[in-house]
């Protein structure tokens, strides 16, 4: 059974030739240290796989483009501007906002004159009065100051003729009773 490699126990004539010869750097090996390797033994090169193609002349100025030549493109973190550009720092405030109390008051105080009139007139006249507190406490951060007077007027007044309805009720129901114990 042979080899499944196809060698044999034979030595190539060239590999006998090899070991026959001085050891490498002596005068007859195979290759010399003034050769390079890739040489062969008779000392001509190997042909070139590709064409040399002839060198371009140099140029003693350098070549004028028609567009401005710019520095290349660098980036990283070590790249620093070349002038100093001050940070702008800036601070974001809110703008004054309306009171919530103060368009409590004039719902309620409208709600006064529409439907609910003892209710709603009492609570607008109550939420005016935290509206103007809480305006007058903020140091102009909550605004709504026309909003809660007008509450609180609207309020006042509705509360006025409910009270001025009631007595007149009154006195109509003292006049009916009167009328009818002289009966």
């Amino acid at each position: 059974m042979g080899d499944p490699y196809g060698s044999s126990s034979e030595e190539h004539p060239a590999q006998q030739s090899i070991r026959q010869s001085e050891p490498l750097g002596g005068p007859n090996a195979p290759y010399p240290p003034s050769q390079p390797p890739g040489t062969p033994i008779g000392g001509t090169p190997y042909p070139q796989p590709y064409p040399q193609y002839p060198q371009y002349p140099q140029y003693s100025q350098p070549l004028q483009y028609p567009y401005p030549v710019y520095p290349p493109y660098q980036s990283g973190p070590l790249m620093q501007p070349s002038v100093y550009v001050q940070p702008m720092v800036v601070q974001m405030t809110a703008g004054p906002t309306t009171s919530g109390w103060a368009i409590a008051s004039l719902i309620c105080s409208i709600l006064g004159w529409i439907g609910l009139v003892g209710i709603g007139s009492l609570l607008g006249v109550i939420f005016g009065h935290v509206a103007l507190g809480e305006i007058k406490n903020s140091n102009g951060r909550v605004e709504g100051h026309g909003l809660a007077m007008a509450g609180l007027i609207l309020g006042y007044i509705a509360l006025a003729f409910g009270v001025l309805g009631l007595c007149i009720f009154f006195l109509f129901i003292i006049g009916l009773m009167g009328a009818a114990a002289n009966q």
